[in-house]
């Protein structure tokens, strides 16, 4: 049912008649689309940081040491190998640990979200959706609570490309 549900473009959120205007998002889909937003910017933060301990490295090490990282190397780097490369260049372990766990929260988000979009799919997948929402809005506050820290380790890490104020 599901399947000849699709191809008459009932899941489909992109096939609708000529001449008419998109369907108005719902407000759990204007959640999920800031949740996902948050997420880039939280993966952009990282890139950055990532990026300035790198040249602040780079300027340590000059030329005694060969040291060619740079954005290049993470600029495709998926949400779960900056996390990896982050706990090596910071310390902030409590930050560490809500970002770790942050990261299987937003394929819930993403998955979830499409599922959530079309009635027939959550009637046959069974999804809770006073769950989801609450879900939602946990995951919208940690997201927040993380870019607020994550910004805090990024003016540091931004910091070091300052030069010392001359006496």
């Amino acid at each position: 049912q599901a399947y000849s549900a699709c191809l008459r473009g009932q899941l489909s959120s992109n096939v609708r008649p000529q001449n008419t205007m998109p369907p108005t998002p719902s407000e759990t889909e204007t959640r999920v689309l800031r949740i996902l937003s948050d997420f880039q910017m939280l993966e952009l933060c990282l890139k950055l940081y990532i990026t300035s301990v790198y040249k602040f490295i780079q300027s340590k090490v000059e030329d005694r040491v060969p040291f060619k990282f740079s954005y290049k190397d993470i600029e495709s780097y998926p949400l779960e190998r900056l996390l990896g490369t982050f706990v090596k260049l910071n310390s902030n372990e409590n930050l560490q640990r809500r970002l770790n766990a942050l990261r299987e929260k937003r394929n819930l988000v993403a998955h979830r979200g499409l599922v959530y979009r079309h009635a027939l799919v959550r009637e046959l997948l069974e999804v809770d959706g006073e769950a989801y929402h609450s879900d939602l809005r946990a995951i919208e506050a940690e997201v927040d609570e993380c870019l607020v820290l994550m910004g805090k380790e990024l003016e540091i890490a931004l910091a070091l490309q300052t030069p010392p104020a001359a006496a």
